[in-house]
């Protein structure tokens, strides 16, 4: 369980970054075009929608497990500081990305249920 969610707070960590790279780069602040293949403010929806992915799986898996989502995430060293920032600075008309929602959570309850066998 906890290599589980290392794995998955490397992920959320990975994703924030770009949540906020790409949330300055809307907004004008950085000069470099940081984006192959579309527009900032597309991209910029598409990691917020895999963050709250992320976050909806997360939260979807512990209250079906009975626990907090920071006593999971301590299995991993906690949140990362770099998480919270990146959710307030998420696109507003993202919303979670189901298959990723599925999938986190999916990979949480197998390693729930291996580590309780």
């Amino acid at each position: 369980m906890q290599a589980e969610v290392s794995r998955l707070l490397t992920l959320w960590v990975e994703v924030s970054g770009m949540v906020i790279l790409q949330a300055r780069a809307a907004n004008g602040i950085l000069v470099d075009d940081v984006i192959e293949g579309g527009t900032v403010d597309a991209a910029w929806r598409k990691m917020s929608t895999l963050w709250r992915g992320i976050e909806a799986g997360i939260q979807g898996f512990c209250a079906e497990a009975g626990i907090t989502s920071n006593q999971l995430l301590a299995l991993a060293g906690g949140r990362s500081p770099l998480v919270d920032l990146a959710g307030r600075a998420l696109h507003g008309n993202a919303r979670a990305n189901r298959k990723c929602k599925k999938a986190i959570w999916q990979r949480l309850s197998q390693a729930w249920k291996v580590g309780n066998q």
